[in-house]
């Protein structure tokens, strides 16, 4: 992706890993924006996602896939690794320390993903 460039993804919410098809560039700077909604069971939320409801969720917030993001978050990784998992929400701004494939996903607990459904789009620029 050349600076300036735009693309837009959708990712859905019950798939583990969304391939993006994107490239990010270590030292690039990227802006990420995202609309839409999506359900984790009766819950409906954006990509900023929602904060722990229940007793339930407060429970089994250890296990989310980036805990302390909130439940159904948009997160971004480079490559599946966890070290380089980050928040990306309705809005964010990223200079990778690395370079890699970025792939999304709704946090969630790995086996709770299956009442997930919708999905958001994501639009990555490249701004240097």
């Amino acid at each position: 992706m050349n600076v300036g460039e735009s693309v837009t993804v959708v990712i859905y919410a019950r798939d583990r890993w969304n391939s993006t098809g994107v490239s990010l560039e270590a030292g690039a700077e990227y802006h990420f924006e995202s609309s839409g909604i999506w359900f984790d069971s009766r819950y409906r939320a954006t990509a900023d996602g929602y904060s722990t409801p229940t007793w339930f969720h407060g429970v089994n917030e250890r296990f989310l896939n980036l805990p302390g993001a909130n439940w159904c978050s948009l997160i971004g990784s480079l490559d599946k690794r966890r070290a380089n998992f980050f928040l990306i929400g309705r809005h964010c701004n990223l200079t990778p320390t690395v370079s890699g494939e970025l792939l999304c996903f709704a946090n969630d607990a790995p086996w709770l993903r299956w009442n997930n459904r919708g999905e958001v789009d994501i639009r990555i620029t490249r701004r240097s």
